[in-house]
């Protein structure tokens, strides 16, 4: 057997034990079994050394880990604490205020019409940064001036082309049809126009944006005031913009601008057109003051007044009907002859009252009490709740009758919640007149008589005084309290605005149209209302007045307060129509009589428009 000398393997003996080395003077060696370990003390050392829980200084390890950390402490970080005392961050401007200052001028080294506004658009979109919802109102004004385009028909007759030459048994192909269906109408929007060197520029915008962009940049061109008043009305209203209260203050925001720009580059060369441009521009600053009153409008009608007369008189605009089968010897009259349109119970042996045309080319209207309940008891003898209606069972078990016993429907309340439930579906408090003119016997004195429902225009407002003189006059005092809004008729009708005579109505009326440019009949001739040319003054709390601009229009039901005196009479045949006041007699020969102030309140609100509405 050969011996191998191993190098160092006389130096390996020094390390192995035992014999363990002799312990050092003054150290102690705990057993293992008998260590307990200490963690790092709270509080260092006045040294500032670290220490463990025995008071011996820890020693540094020489490589640091990502977990040579506590388990017992949080990942998360704690907000950072606010920093007191220094520079407050700037608050980012609005975007208005940041588009706001000098307007920068961009030459336009061109003559032809379209060529400058093309260069007009696109230059007032490089310059500025729109933020998202400013982007979306841009773009929609764009596609209004005829520079931003939908998908073609052509191109969606294509596309769906395509997509029925490719359609299998496969389903996600019908799932991809639905889509193509789903997205037909998603824009496709132009970065910019392809110019091609020689080539007119109406040319290049029929090319990129079809006939219809074009059309409609020549009626820009030729009529901005025309356009700006269709885009900031009618093309709002149509497109949903104006339920948004930020696109009613951003959109005429976007347009000023627009219009600036324009004017700034000299765009319009042609004189008429640069005065039409100089009119779009006061139109816009109109349009950013009325615009959002037209939603506050339309929120703060019926107003307080309007609401106590409602809760005095009921309702004089809606009705409800009730759709019952006919009886056999009712075999020519229709059901709806048999319902009265007050307040949807049947009349016996004729149609509703409605209005009545005589000789004199009037119509005379009259209604039942709006305070009369009829017992309605005998309507529903053979309804669901009725002794031969579905929901009536047998005595044996019966779901709306039980033999005894209890059923899903009868509920047994907690009195001592009760009056706490009564409180939480009790209906909202309605104003009444002793909350706005105290106490007063101007409900027993007066009542409602002609009920319209028409498209008027504010002419003017009257403020109440500071402080109101006292008069015995019970209507004279009312005035007093409330602001009066002079209301004219609107003069543009269509089939959807047209004035009509409610048939809770009461009071003659004359329905007749004067001809276009006829003068207007003076009023002391006139024995009836006519909703085509007489003027109504609404009632409307104080308040009311700073959310109304003379020129809005409003279309809405009004309905006038006439005394009890007077509709007694016209019922009993006089030949007075119901008025606010009697007529006073004329004291002289020279001075005519002049017919008392007729005041109307507010029901139903249905629309509120600009002074400048146009839809063509």
């Amino acid at each position: 057997m050969t011996k191998v000398d191993v190098p160092g393997a006389g130096e390996g003996s020094r390390w192995r034990f035992p014999p363990f080395p002799p312990r050092p003077e003054g150290v102690e060696i705990v057993l293992f079994g008998d260590f307990r370990p200490g963690g790092i003390a709270i509080d260092p050392d006045t040294e500032g050394f670290e220490i463990d829980a025995y008071g011996i200084r820890t020693v540094a390890l020489q490589k640091v880990h990502d977990t040579d950390r506590c388990l017992s402490e949080s990942i998360f970080k704690p907000p950072p604490k606010p920093v007191t005392g220094g520079p407050a961050r700037p608050r980012q401007p609005p975007w208005y205020d940041v588009w706001t200052g000098r307007e920068p001028v961009d030459p336009i080294q061109c003559d032809d019409d379209y060529d400058r506004l093309v260069h007009a658009i696109e230059s007032f979109e490089r310059n500025r940064k729109f933020p998202q919802h400013v982007r979306e109102l841009w773009d929609d004004f764009r596609r209004y001036l005829g520079v931003l385009k939908y998908n073609r028909p052509e191109e969606k007759a294509k596309n769906t082309e395509i997509l029925g030459d490719e359609e299998d048994d496969d389903p996600d192909v019908e799932d991809m049809s639905k889509d193509a269906h789903l997205n037909e109408d998603v824009e496709v929007k132009t970065s910019g126009i392809e110019e091609v060197p020689g080539e007119p520029m109406d040319v290049v915008v029929e090319r990129a944006f079809g006939e219809r962009g074009k059309d409609m940049l020549v009626n820009f061109l030729e009529n901005p005031e025309r356009e700006i008043k269709i885009y900031l009305s009618h093309h709002m209203r149509k497109q949903g913009l104006i339920w948004n209260d930020s696109n009613l203050k951003d959109v005429p925001r976007i347009i000023c601008f627009f219009l600036r720009s324009l004017e700034v580059n000299h765009v319009f060369q042609n004189p008429n057109s640069s005065a039409s441009l100089v009119r779009a521009q006061a139109v816009t600053d109109v349009a950013l003051k009325e615009l959002p009153l037209t939603a506050a409008l339309a929120r703060a009608l019926p107003d307080d007044f309007g609401m106590a007369c409602q809760s005095l008189w009921g309702r004089k605009a809606l009705f409800f009907f009730q759709f019952q089968q006919p009886h056999a010897e009712d075999k020519d009259v229709s059901p709806m002859e048999k319902v009265d349109t007050t307040d949807g119970t049947l009349v016996e042996g004729g149609g509703p009252k409605g209005i009545v045309e005589d000789a004199t080319g009037t119509a005379e209207t009259d209604a039942p009490d709006a305070n009369t309940n009829p017992d309605a008891s005998d309507s529903h003898a053979n309804g669901w709740t009725g002794d031969d209606g579905w929901g009536k069972g047998d005595a044996n078990g019966g779901w709306l009758e039980g033999n005894g016993s209890a059923s899903w429907s009868d509920v047994e309340m907690n009195e001592d919640s009760s009056e706490t439930d009564a409180n939480r579906w009790a209906a909202p408090c309605t104003p009444t007149l002793w909350s706005l003119l105290g106490p007063t016997t101007f409900p027993l004195t007066h009542t409602t008589g002609i009920v319209e429902t028409s498209l008027r225009r504010a002419k003017s407002i009257v403020l109440p005084p500071s402080t109101p003189a006292p008069s015995p006059d019970v209507v004279a005092l009312l005035a007093a309290q409330l602001a009066r809004v002079v209301l004219e008729p609107w003069g543009e009708y269509d089939e959807y605005n047209v004035p009509e005579i409610r048939q809770t109505s009461r009071g003659a009326v004359s329905l007749d149209r004067p001809a276009p440019g006829a003068p207007k009949p003076p009023s002391s001739s006139k024995k009836a209302h006519n909703p085509w040319t007489d003027e109504i003054t609404l009632l409307v709390k104080p308040e009311l007045s700073e959310t109304v601009c003379v020129g809005m229009g409003i279309q809405g039901t009004w309905v006038q307060i006439v005394r009890e005196s007077d509709v007694v009479a016209a019922a009993a045949g006089g030949d007075a129509a119901p008025t606010a006041e009697k007529t006073v007699a004329p004291t002289s020969k020279k001075k005519k009589s002049k017919s008392p102030p007729s005041y109307w309140y507010f029901e139903e609100m249905l629309m509120v428009l600009p002074s400048y509405y146009a839809e063509h």
